[in-house]
């Protein structure tokens, strides 16, 4: 390829997407070039693409094709027994309903071809966690019902030897009203499966071996018992063989309207259309499960319903409140993603190996640590267990990744004019989630370091000398939330309150220093902690809790060679510039739980 900042040579390689011109597209080697009046003349010879891209790797997800379908029971039935000709009788049915699922499939592809220095490599493996289940729902109790009207048309006989049969066509109509309890019990077996290619060397060549593996078997089931009562007219249509109302098989089908009533909930329902099939024998009544069945909702409500109300119950002992936990303060330092509690050095513990990456953005929750590496070729998201394990690219990225934090099922980060966002199992990226307006200063981008409260992003802007804000959802957008009187850099959420960071420190310069406020902008302190003086450049990144704020600052003396995080308490006693040292510190901090 064409490094961008100097003109194509002999030996280096041309490409090109489709175009009006190429409709197939460009994928040359430079065979030749010379200077000529107007620009470069090259001479070009066709390649394979695998010449240009020799490694071909991806991590991510295999998105499907098609929605799921929807689960629909496979075996089932009802029975209805009445007492003589009484219009009131009990009932029972069940169905099982099967459910399949395959989790968030991900697909692994390292692809390395032996034309280039490197080993053979062609791996190709699906990951994946299938769910296999089913459900029984069961229900019983009692019934009453009245027919209104039911028209009965005889349109024929069937002949069985000496035996007629007739064959019947009714359309009744009734109004019926049951009350039951259901029981839907679930359970499901899911395991962790990979299945594909991977490759061994073998001489000069590789040899293909299938992988099929599973492991971390579990077991999920779940009872549940609701009572229910159902109420409504009902209109019907039947074709059957018999007696109507004595003995018969037939084919039904019907719509009601229903008045559904359960604890906490009730609604009209308009149940559109149901076919069955079943029979008679007397007092014995037995269907087979309704298929095809749609509703619509014509009303909801009863939030507040006594239906099922228990006898009050004295309130319980308030438990003790357990102790909040430690915080652990996350930071990139000596080529690896690290963390301590805030103890202090004694309790670094390492996490994950980032050698040769220049890491921007860091978050984590209680299971998985996800940070943005930026410049170079590995503009990406990546995501990793804290115990370092299953590390993958969430998505990749070409604009210049800065910044990120974690909210909810999501990781933010900034670009040069936006805040992107991809969901934490690397689906839904969305690389302009929030367009973010140009800054004051022309050449300087919008924002430099993000941080969210859960409702908020904030982000520091040097080139609007300001810290933003915007609602989760991209709304409320504000630019000049707080106006910092100079160049904010980092910037954190903790304990009520906005913190920012000034870099300043070295040469003539005012030492570097902390400003806050409260996340409602109010009570602003630009000036709050002075962190360092002459010699030391800083202050960079910055998180807080409701009781320490961090940062993090290099030591110019040492050429940079040396980095810090410092630590103070949000009353501003106890300060420690040189917290903790690495020889090697990069600007994000991360406070998790």
């Amino acid at each position: 390829m064409v490094p961008r900042k100097r003109a194509a040579r002999v030996g280096d390689y041309i490409t090109s997407g489709p175009t009006s011109k190429l409709p197939q597209g460009l994928s040359a080697r430079v065979t030749a070039a010379r200077s000529v009046a107007r620009g470069r003349e090259l001479k070009l010879r066709h390649v394979p693409v695998t010449d240009v891209a020799p490694v071909i790797t991806y991590d991510g997800p295999l998105q499907a094709t098609r929605p799921a379908a929807k689960p629909r029971s496979v075996f089932g039935g009802s029975a209805e027994f009445r007492f003589g000709d009484r219009e009131c009788g009990l009932l029972s049915g069940f169905d099982i309903t099967p459910s399949i699922g395959l989790g968030s499939p991900q697909l692994h592809v390292d692809v390395r071809l032996p034309s280039f220095r490197s080993a053979p490599k062609a791996d190709l493996i699906v990951s994946l966690r299938p769910t296999v289940g089913a459900t029984l729902r069961s229900q019983s109790g009692g019934f009453c019902q009245r027919e209104l009207a039911s028209p009965t048309t005889f349109v024929g006989a069937i002949f069985i030897g000496p035996a007629v049969i007739p064959v019947y066509l009714t359309v009744p109509l009734s109004v019926r009203v049951e009350l039951t309890a259901e029981t839907e019990a679930t359970a499901s077996v899911s395991w962790n499966a990979r299945f594909g290619m991977r490759t061994k060397r073998a001489g000069v060549g590789i040899v293909p071996v299938a992988v099929f593996e599973a492991d971390d078997p579990s077991i999920d089931a779940n009872v549940k018992t609701t009572p229910q009562l159902k109420a409504g007219p009902q209109l019907g249509a039947q074709l059957g063989l018999g007696a109507p109302k004595v003995a018969n098989l037939r084919v039904e089908a019907s719509t009601a309207v229903e008045f559904t009533a359960q604890p906490g909930a009730c609604s009209w329902d308009w149940r559109l259309g149901s076919f069955a099939a079943g029979g008679k024998l007397g007092p014995l009544t037995l269907r087979s499960p309704e298929v095809g069945t749609s509703s619509h909702r014509l009303w909801t409500g009863c939030d507040k319903s006594t239906f099922e109300r228990s006898p009050p119950q004295p309130a319980p002992a308030p438990a003790p409140a357990p102790a909040p936990a430690a915080s652990r303060l996350f930071f990139h330092a000596d080529d690896a993603i690290m963390s301590i509690s805030g103890v202090g050095a004694e309790d670094a513990l390492t996490h994950i190996s980032t050698a040769n990456s220049a890491v921007v953005g860091l978050d984590a929750n209680a299971t998985h640590i996800f940070w943005t590496e930026g410049f170079g070729n590995d503009e990406a998201v990546f995501r990793a267990g804290r115990d370092g394990s299953d590390r993958r690219i969430l998505t990749r990225t070409e604009q210049y990744p800065a910044s990120g934090v974690l909210v909810g099922d999501h990781y933010y980060w900034l670009t040069r004019d936006a805040i992107a966002r991809v969901a934490t199992d690397g689906s839904s990226v969305q690389p302009d989630y929030i367009p973010l307006p140009a800054s004051d200063f022309d050449g300087l981008d919008p924002a430099d370091d993000l941080a969210s409260d859960g409702i908020y992003f904030y982000f520091a802007g040097c080139g609007n000398g300001a810290v933003g804000r915007v609602k989760i959802d991209g709304s409320q957008l504000d630019t000049h939330f707080i106006d910092t009187d100079r160049c904010p850099q980092g910037i954190g959420v903790g304990g009520g309150r906005i913190y920012w960071t000034h870099l300043g420190g070295g040469f003539d310069q005012p030492p570097g220093y902390i400003g806050r406020a409260n996340v409602d902008g109010t009570q602003v302190q630009r000036s709050w902690h002075v962190a360092f003086g002459s010699g030391e450049l800083g202050v960079y990144d910055v998180e807080a809790n409701d009781r320490f704020v961090y940062f993090t600052t290099n030591d110019t003396n040492a050429g940079g060679a040396k980095g810090y995080i410092g630590r103070v308490s949000v009353d501003g006693s106890g300060p420690q510039g040189k917290f903790i040292t690495r020889a090697q510190l990069s600007v994000p901090l991360t406070l998790v739980p």
